[in-house]
């Protein structure tokens, strides 16, 4: 069963709401750069989760823009009027892509689940509902959501925001998909497992945030905002192949030689 938490009518985006929105994701996805730094990863303990057979999936809403972001950008030099540039710079290739790629169809947190559901079933776990919850939900509330009100067993909650990220004005544009990672058990709250994982765009800073980097497909590149635009089913394609490749890690890791709820052998 998939819930979301609220439900929005198809109508005309304004101009003023796509900033909105782009400034929003940045900002969401600044902080959870910053928590990386926090972030405590924590190995899978097959034998404290040897009672788990049925999950619940919290997962924040799916993107409606994903956000340009252009590191070493030339108005930097100017200060707060070069960070008005580079805002309005950004926007404006967001609002591109965005439009091109057709974001509100690709539902791409939507696909993560369905393609994490399947992989975690294909381990003998019964995944007992997926919720949806809005973007702007703090990854530590996530497990709240859905605490009272599931029935599982552990509840395992994502957040994955996806953008475009090049290293300069001179570089490709690659995706890359920052996603956070908890498996709680419901009852008592306990940390079965938990990591931090970025596929695609990497910089040197990336463990030390705290993150797992997982490597890109070599047809993933894009050499400008023009060519995201006019190769867009491509460049959706590479934002799914991050959010299988994500799950796949995921389900890599939570994989047990027991069946679950047996003791493990």
């Amino acid at each position: 069963m998939t819930s979301r938490s609220d439900e929005r009518g198809g109508r005309h985006v304004t101009g003023s709401e796509m900033r909105a929105r782009v400034f929003a994701l940045i900002c969401a996805m600044s902080a959870m750069l910053l928590s990386g730094c926090a972030h405590q990863k924590h190995s899978f303990d097959e034998q404290s989760a040897a009672h788990v057979r049925t999950i619940s999936i919290v997962v924040n809403e799916s993107q409606e823009v994903v956000p340009v972001l252009i590191s070493g950008h030339p108005a930097a030099i100017f200060g707060l009027i070069g960070g008005i540039i580079i805002a309005a710079d950004a926007q404006s290739k967001a609002k591109q892509i965005s439009d091109a790629m057709q974001v509100r169809t690709l539902a791409l947190q939507e696909q993560f689940s369905k393609a994490l559901t399947a992989r975690l079933r294909e381990l003998g776990y019964e995944v007992s509902e997926v919720t949806l919850i809005p973007a702007d939900t703090k990854f530590d509330d996530a497990f709240g959501t859905v605490k009272d009100t599931s029935a599982a067993d552990a509840v395992l909650s994502v957040r994955l925001f996806a953008m475009f990220r090049m290293s300069s004005v001179f570089s490709d544009y690659l995706p890359r998909i920052e996603t956070l990672v908890r498996k709680q058990d419901r009852k008592t709250g306990q940390v079965l497992y938990a990591e931090s994982f970025v596929y695609g765009w990497a910089d040197s800073t990336l463990e030390v945030k705290g993150f797992t980097p997982l490597g890109l497909k070599p047809e993933d590149r894009f050499a400008d905002i023009p060519t995201i635009a006019a190769e867009h089913e491509r460049a959706r394609r590479s934002l799914l192949n991050g959010g299988e490749e994500i799950a796949r890690r995921i389900a890599g890791d939570l994989s047990r030689k027991a069946t679950p709820g047996s003791p493990p052998s």
